[in-house]
């Protein structure tokens, strides 16, 4: 008899979700690459396995996914020593409900004039793959990897997994 496992991305979740201050990379337009901590806004996961942020619409950030959507964030919990690499598809969306549900007061040390404010940008990231560093083993292990092949887009699947676990 085998044990049941919880899909990779509640794993993933289980991972990531006490983090609240991962460094989100972006590619500039002259290629380089900039990195910065920034606040999940997630209070839970989505049901979509998107993740949250916050920016200023006029930051670097926001010109940074003009040019190119793809992110790389890193989440840390030294004390767990759980080291998570996600990998997705950022895009700035306009939502205002969705800001005012993902309001929190992290977001309002950063945001004095609260989710109506137009000069507040919405990031959302697609998760593409998200991997673990397994300390204990000096081993990679991938929690998510969406199934971006003809058959998955048909069948509405859009998540696989290795079967490998991050302890």
């Amino acid at each position: 008899m085998s044990v049941p496992h919880p899909p990779p991305s509640e794993k993933l979740w289980a991972l990531i979700k006490d983090t609240r201050f991962p460094v989100i990379t972006t590619r500039r337009s002259d290629g380089g690459l900039q990195s910065r901590p920034m606040i999940m806004q997630n209070r839970e996961q989505d049901p979509l396995d998107y993740l949250w942020f916050f920016t200023s619409r006029d930051s670097d950030q926001v010109e940074d996914l003009q040019w190119d959507s793809s992110v790389s964030i890193i989440y840390a919990d030294p004390g767990n020593l759980a080291y998570v690499a996600v990998f997705g598809s950022a895009s700035v969306i306009e939502d205002g409900a969705r800001k005012r549900l993902l309001w929190s007061p992290q977001a309002a040390s950063w945001f004095e004039n609260g989710p109506e404010d137009p000069a507040i940008a919405l990031v959302r990231v697609r998760i593409i793959q998200a991997d673990c560093w397994d300390v204990r083993r000096n081993a990679v292990t991938h929690l998510f990897k969406l199934n971006t092949s003809p058959l998955a887009s048909q069948t509405g699947s859009d998540q696989g997994n290795s079967g490998a676990t991050c302890h």
